[in-house]
């Protein structure tokens, strides 16, 4: 079997061991006049995905043990270890590397394990890694990296078969890992019903389609993805299916374009490809209910263009005009920019956009036309301006002279002082003020990101 794509990690997140040591006498003069209490730390799960090379990595972190722990995975997969820092009695590390050696049938899921055991002064300490191995991502860890403010471009929704969809407040639904506040609600009869997201988008930088669903709490089921791009010929269509597992925990998957299919190209012309993405429909084979959120065409490091989130700005206000153009970079996702024509404000009022950034994070946009003395002032709003921001801490970037499409970026540390707060208590309000004799530029792509991306 060929297997096409990354791997992902779920809870993956290693943790570094301090040394808990109870003193052997009320004076130590080294190391070894120290007891270390035996303990042994590995990751509750990992998600293997058979794309590419089909391999993973954790880290396990021990101390107190007579000897170096057991590893021992079950079924077919099969684990090594990469690397080795420490010893097992005074603290040490070990990175494993964990593959595959079997088959997968069709599109299911196959759940295995790595147990991890320890002897010490007799007594065992274990741990249980629980792996998921499937032939695309399926995670519950995740996070919100990456976030769309304006890319002036349309996104319509439809339903058939019965089908009913409703954008709800994902506080509702216990959703604390999206971009935002809102996430869709999906009831499916199951008898051909079928949502239908249109929404134009090239995709010349991922390779991947993701999303996250909240599955039916008490049915599994088959969800069917259809997704129709445009070719030199008309259109296209492929279907992709995932089994969805009940509970009420969102899941996190991705699914690779060579999966879907090796000639689905979503890419447009203007970028070298046959003809850009021009919908994804999603439609269960049972009568559940289910959510989804955040659908994006990724890479296996970040979410680059964005489908559908379901959040909407309360208010595009202005005070200069803003007129739509066709006019766009070959690399944008869209097909619509918008033209800045005087000085003054404009901007985008949200009911908490939220995006999980380090503090390196960048707000990100396209210009063209512009040229010396034009400026850009940005500035952020929080709730109660949240890790400083609000419009006092705002930052005037000087745009440069383009005559074709340039890239600007503008540090969060800029405009603000703590950017967890973009996460954690999300954004009211994203703003500029076009300066200079007489701006006249494109502008298009607002978008937050990791800096770099």
């Amino acid at each position: 079997m060929r297997r096409i794509i990354q791997l992902s990690l779920g809870l993956m997140a290693a943790v570094l061991l301090g040394l808990v040591a109870a003193g052997c006498d009320e004076t130590p003069t080294s190391v070894e006049d120290f007891d270390f209490q035996p303990d042994l730390r590995s990751p509750a799960s990992a998600s293997l995905v058979l794309i590419g090379d089909a391999r993973t990595t954790f880290t396990i972190t021990y101390q107190g043990l007579d000897g170096a722990p057991q590893i021992t995975p079950s079924g077919d997969l099969v684990t090594s270890v990469v690397s080795e820092e420490g010893s097992p009695q005074r603290g040490g590390t070990q990175e494993l590397e964990v593959t595959y050696d079997g088959q997968i049938s069709g599109n299911s899921i196959v759940r295995e394990t790595i147990a991890i055991a320890g002897q010490a002064d007799g007594r065992q300490i274990a741990d249980t890694v629980s792996v998921s191995v499937a032939p695309f991502v399926v995670s519950t860890d995740f996070q919100p990296r990456f976030a769309v403010v304006s890319d002036y471009d349309e996104r319509t929704r439809s339903e058939s078969g019965g089908a009913s969809a409703t954008v709800v407040e994902s506080s509702s639904l216990n959703l604390t890992r999206s971009t935002g506040v809102n996430s869709l609600e999906i009831s499916d009869p199951g008898t051909g019903g079928s949502v239908t997201f249109e929404r134009r988008a090239s995709a010349p930088s991922a390779d991947r389609f993701s999303f996250i669903v909240r599955p039916d709490p008490s049915t599994d089921f088959n969800l069917t993805l259809t997704f129709t791009e445009e070719t030199g010929g008309g259109t296209a269509s492929y279907d992709y299916t995932i089994p969805v597992e009940s509970g009420d925990e969102w899941v996190e998957y991705g699914i690779g374009f060579a999966q879907i299919n090796p000639s689905f190209d979503p890419v447009d012309s203007r970028a070298g490809g046959s003809g850009a993405l021009e919908s994804v429909t999603l439609s269960a084979d049972a009568n559940v209910t289910y959510a989804v959120d955040d659908m994006m065409l990724s890479t296996a490091e970040l979410d680059v263009i964005e489908i559908h989130d379901f959040e909407a700005t309360t208010l595009e206000y202005s005070c200069v005009t803003l007129e739509g153009s066709s006019d766009v970079a070959d690399e944008s996702a869209g097909f619509t920019s918008r033209r800045v024509d005087g000085g003054g404000c404009f901007g985008y009022n949200y009911n908490g956009l939220k995006v999980n950034l380090p503090n390196n994070g960048v707000l990100s946009l396209r210009v063209k036309g512009s040229v010396d003395g034009d400026a850009l002032f940005a500035f952020l709003e929080t709730p109660n301006a949240a890790g400083g921001y609000n419009f006092d801490n705002g930052t005037e970037i000087a745009l440069p002279a383009a005559t074709e499409w340039t890239t600007v970026t503008i540090p969060l540390s800029a405009m603000g002082d703590e950017p967890s707060a973009i996460y954690s208590e999300g954004l009211n309000n994203v703003g500029f003020e076009s300066r200079g004799s007489d701006p006249d530029f494109l502008i298009d792509d607002v978008q937050f990101q990791p800096t770099g991306n």
